[in-house]
């Protein structure tokens, strides 16, 4: 090239230069600008030449909201070190030793329960906490000299001194299998009653997502429809719909746009089964919350097809729910705008496991752990790996997910064999502990056992005292004594679960005493779910299958999962009482089912049914174990006959409830084994839960009078040959084997109901007092001697609550403060058999103890945290009355909700005790005089267990709810009370309404209102009556017009 072109050449670059810049220039960029300008810029914008109004402290990355207040609680226990010991900082060697020690012997054990002490790791972190929150919070540093020293003053020092333990948590992991367990547990056989059903399908699809994810808890419990993407797309020339979901919350990414995406869609090949089909259940929650913004239903969705010219369409969202929660809290009445909490999903989720058979529970990392094994294992790069997980430090996989096990086939190695890749998945299955045929609740001998227990009758004597002061209260002064109680609760739930967890671990085989006749749990899925909840029973036909989405079976399971979410569950009914077109079923009635409070709707149906064939036929019995109805008495005998011909009575023999339903009657095993009897008559069901208690007890005491003690005394029920040796053997495996034990102590009143259903106070009648000598059993082909009855006296009177009467809350309502016999009051009781009689527990009738676990017992209200365990947030509206009495408290919670304005309180007395009952409080004021107890030591000396009604003298009607006012025979005009229209028997209304004058009280206004726990109750005033009328009415007794004008009323007050 020559001089003259290469001149040209590098005129025309300096050319291109200078343009360059210019343009930079004129753009404002960094080329050619002047930096003074920008200074002058900067200063224009807002920035101050005074630099002494910025700190000179250092800055440090913000604490999540997690895990701030752990850092702040370490600088609460220096600060009360600091008060103490009257030391300023902790720069100083000694003082820093003298505080490591101090926290190490004052934090308590978790993990290494038999050493007693926290670990060396734990206590190395509070101490990294400590010192990170002190420069936090002063701007000093704690010399570099006393930080490292306190690394191995814990690990070397303490560890000995005090001792720590070095116990690691061993990982868990989260497998196929493991994984396939818990799912065919939750919709094949499991026994426990969520507050929703649609939990259930929630909590399905959350565990899915944690496994296909590797998402953490909040990462996807606050998800919201914003995170997701969802759209059909060809696969293959078929439809397929993909949803992508974005965890917004990623741990450590919340401030960057680059957060993890994970898709899930339909087509997985080979099929697996539907419940690992993660779209299969994300659009059961989609479809059910409306969230598409074009597609309404199942075929909507299932139609749509991509843009004609494209490989996709996006199915986007309603504007309304884009912030909206995908998986929220779960109310009775189904799925509310909160977001589901983080905390709460996890201990669900734990328990779940438990019941799964995995006895250790779980934790949410086993599936996290899990998913990035595989992932790693399927030969996807490092960086798809740390995308897929969240992670931006390479080393957080192998140091805190990947399994210690080497996945490396070293005898196929070292032999030059084909190396295999699924060596090491067994053993992390055997990670998660399983018993196949776990313990769900203790069996009646070791319950009995740890009620005489000193340190469990302490408590139970505790709550009691504290349950009488609650009543006596002021309700703005109950607070602090409720929070007593409910830590009480806790530590008698505590001791329970010990025994349990005791049991669980020596166990090999289920307690039961018949094959297949184990604990009721085991059963409680094919006994009365499937019955009750159609959707559950076809669920457990589909989910198992491996057909597609888009198969029938996959629309079905569709259909029936977003049931499951859209339904009412407060109320369950059989087939043939279910209710058609929201209307009742019987052909003589149209009305409309949800007129009637949820917890009447069975009730309805069933008398309206019984009503409808005694008309036609003179005589009805609906068959519990056939649910079909049986019209003419002659029928119902032969009906009974055919049970008992092919051995088709009842095993477990209590009432069952669910749902305000009755799903089983209650049936006595002496009957149904006694030949002498007549059908109808063994196979008596008994729908009212008192009269059955009181006739398993003088069944069952007088046919064990006819063996003598030295004798074996067989099973009366004819299906059972099991023989025992003693009466408290005999007592045990009636409640373990056939779920109809001996009562335990109680103080109960009132008298049964008409028809087993309806009325809760007696009218104008008395039973007979038991005579159980007169009234045995009588057993062809027994060898019958005499056998000494117990000489504790029975010194108590029956409650009449029927299970079809419990209300939402009446579970926890009944206050039974037990007298100087109580178990919980006094030790000189040896054996179960000592224990006075009536009132019974069965486990299938009241829910057991560990069916809580799930539940946050701090953020329930105070009714719903006696006497059982977490939660399930459990549903309160299936709970019976069997659950007061299930763990031994005699009194699980004193009820506020009389019927008159005044409160009535109980208190412990030298004779024995007074008495409040609740069931009998709502309906009436319990009258003085007849509170205290006979101790008298023969049965013929107890008091008149009856309250007769003398006359009806008033009636009144607030909204719908009629009133009767209720002059009690015997009892002087100060006990007169109000009645709900339904506890009157008709005989008595009948004669109110012969009477040529009546009494008529017309209702004038709302006072006052006031939330007695768990119950909203307004009080109510008659028109022209002084105050001391004045009655505490429930909302539901009242309309919803009624209610929004007064508490509107209220508010603008």
């Amino acid at each position: 090239m020559n001089a003259s072109g290469s001149e040209s050449s590098k005129g025309g670059r300096a050319k291109k230069k200078a343009k360059s810049d210019q343009g930079a220039q004129n753009r404002g960029g960094r080329k050619g600008t002047d930096p003074k300008d920008l200074i002058e810029a900067a200063l224009q914008d807002g920035l101050t030449e005074d630099k002494s109004e910025i700190d000179g402290d250092p800055v440090r990355k913000t604490l999540s909201d997690t895990t701030e207040p752990r850092y702040n609680e370490m600088m609460k226990i220096w600060e009360a070190y600091a008060a103490t010991f009257e030391v300023s900082d902790p720069f100083d060697m000694r003082t820093m030793k003298h505080f490591t020690e101090t926290v190490a012997r004052s934090t308590k054990c978790r993990l290494d329960k038999s050493l007693g002490r926290p670990t060396v790791k734990s206590i190395r972190v509070k101490m990294r906490r400590f010192m990170s929150q002190w420069q936090r919070a002063t701007n000093t540093s704690i010399p570099e000299t006393v930080r490292k020293s306190m690394c191995y003053y814990i690990q070397d020092v303490l560890r000995y001194k005090i001792p720590l333990s070095v116990e690691e948590k061993a990982p868990k992991y989260l497998t196929i299998e493991n994984y396939t367990a818990m799912e065919e547990h939750l919709w094949l056989i499991d026994h426990h009653n969520y507050v929703h059903e649609g939990s259930r399908v929630d909590q399905s699809t959350l565990l899915k997502l944690h496994a296909y994810t590797g998402a953490r808890l909040r990462e996807i419990c606050n998800a919201k429809y914003k995170d997701l993407l969802c759209m059909v797309a060809w696969q293959d020339g078929e439809p397929e719909m993909k949803i992508g979901f974005k965890r917004d919350l990623a741990k450590g990414m919340q401030d960057t746009p680059k957060k993890p995406k994970h898709p899930l869609y339909e087509r997985l090949e080979p099929t697996p089964p539907l419940f690992a089909n993660g779209l299969l259940f994300l659009l059961a929650i989609i479809i059910s919350a409306g969230a598409f913004k074009d597609y309404k239903t199942i075929d909507d969705v299932l139609d749509a097809r991509p843009n004609p010219r494209s490989n996709f369409r996006i199915m986007g969202w309603r504007d309304e729910v884009l912030d909206d929660p995908v998986f929220p809290e779960m109310s009775v009445n189904g799925p509310t705008k909160k977001i589901k909490n983080a905390t709460a999903w996890g201990a669900q989720c734990s328990a779940w496991a438990v019941r799964s058979g995995f006895i250790d529970g779980i934790g949410l990392h086993a599936s996290r752990k899990e998913s990035l094994i595989k992932v790693d294992d399927s030969g996807y790069s490092l960086g798809q790996v740390m995308k897929f997980a969240g992670h931006r430090n390479p080393k957080t996989l192998v140091g805190h997910y990947l399994d210690d096990m080497s996945n490396v086939d070293g005898a196929a190695a070292f032999l030059n064999l084909e190396p295999r890749q699924n060596l090491t998945e067994d053993f992390r299955s055997a990670s998660m502990r399983k018993i196949s045929d776990i313990l769900f609740s203790l069996p009646s001998k070791d319950l009995g056992e740890l009620q005489r227990r000193e340190d469990f009758v302490q408590l139970c004597k505790q709550i009691d005292n504290l349950s009488i002061q609650i009543n006596a209260a002021p309700t703005d002064g109950r607070e602090e004594l409720q929070a007593q109680r409910r830590q009480l609760y806790d530590l008698r739930q505590r001791l329970i679960d010990e025994e349990l967890g005791k049991l669980r671990r020596l166990q090999g085989q289920a307690k039961g005493e018949a094959p297949g006749k184990g604990e009721w749990h085991r059963s409680y899925f094919d006994r009365v779910i499937r019955r009750m909840v159609p959707e559950r029973d076809r669920l457990a036909h589909t989910l198992p299958l491996t057909v597609p989405l888009r198969s029938q079976e996959g629309i079905s399971a569709l259909q029936d999962l977003i049931a499951l979410r859209t339904n009412d569950s407060r109320v369950a009914y059989q087939e043939v009482l279910r209710p058609m077109g929201g209307q009742c079923p019987v052909p003589s009635c149209t009305r409309d089912i949800a007129s009637f409070p949820a917890t009447d709707r069975w009730k309805h149906v069933f008398q309206c049914f019984k009503s409808y064939y005694e008309a036609e036929s003179g005589s009805a019995e609906f068959c519990f174990q056939c649910s079909k109805w049986v019209a003419g008495k002659k029928d119902w005998e032969d009906h009974c006959q055919d049970h008992i011909s092919n051995g088709t009575v009842p095993f477990w023999c209590d009432l069952v409830t669910f749902r305000h339903a009755t799903v089983y009657a209650g049936y006595c095993p002496c009957c149904l084994g006694n030949k002498g009897l007549p059908a109808d008559k063994r196979m008596k069901q008994f729908l009212d839960r008192n009269n059955w208690q009181r006739h398993i007890w003088e069944c069952n005491t007088a046919y064990i009078q006819g063996f003598g003690i030295e004798n074996p005394i067989p099973c009366p029920h004819f299906l059972c040959n099991t023989e025992v040796q003693s009466e408290s053997e005999f007592w045990h495996h009636i409640c373990d084997a056939h779920r109809s034990g001996k009562p335990r102590t109680g103080i109960v009143l009132g008298e049964s109901q008409v028809d087993g259903i309806g009325a809760s106070v007696a009218l104008q009648r008395k039973r007979p007092r038991p005579q159980l000598e007169d009234q045995a059993c009588e057993q062809p082909d027994r060898k019958r001697t005499t056998r000494r009855r117990s000489s504790q006296p029975i010194g108590h009177k029956f409650v009449n609550t029927s299970e079809a009467d419990f209300s939402q809350f009446n579970a926890t309502e009944t206050l039974t403060v037990s007298s100087i016999h109580s178990p919980h009051c006094s030790t000189q009781h040896s054996s179960v058999s000592d224990d006075s009689y009536p009132s019974l527990d069965t486990p299938l009738s009241s829910l057991p103890d560990d069916m809580f676990m799930d539940l946050d017992r701090q953020s329930l209200p105070d009714s719903l945290r006696s006497p059982v365990g977490s939660d399930d947030l459990v549903d309160p509206n299936i709970r019976t009355e069997g659950d007061l009495t299930s763990i031994g408290s005699s009194a699980a919670r004193t009820s506020t909700h009389a019927t008159t304005a005044e409160s009535a309180t109980g208190r412990w007395s030298d004779k024995g005790c007074e008495v409040i009952d609740a069931t009998l409080q709502r309906s009436r004021k319990l009258p003085a005089s007849d509170i205290t107890q006979s101790n008298d030591e023969e049965l013929t000396t107890v008091n008149n267990d009856v309250y007769e009604v003398e006359k009806l003298i008033a009636k009144g009607k607030i909204g719908k709810r009629v009133w009767y006012k209720v002059k009690w025979a015997g009892y002087p005009e100060s006990d007169n009370s109000w009645v709900k229209n339904e506890n009157v028997g008709l005989g008595a209304v009948a004669q109110f309404r012969s009477e040529p004058v009546q009494k008529l009280f017309e209702f004038e206004k709302l006072i006052t209102r006031r939330k007695a726990e768990g119950y909203i109750e307004y009080e109510a005033k008659w028109q022209g009556q002084p105050t001391t009328e004045n009655i505490w009415v429930e909302k539901g007794d009242l309309s919803r017009k009624l209610v929004d004008a007064f508490d509107a009323e209220l508010a603008e007050a």
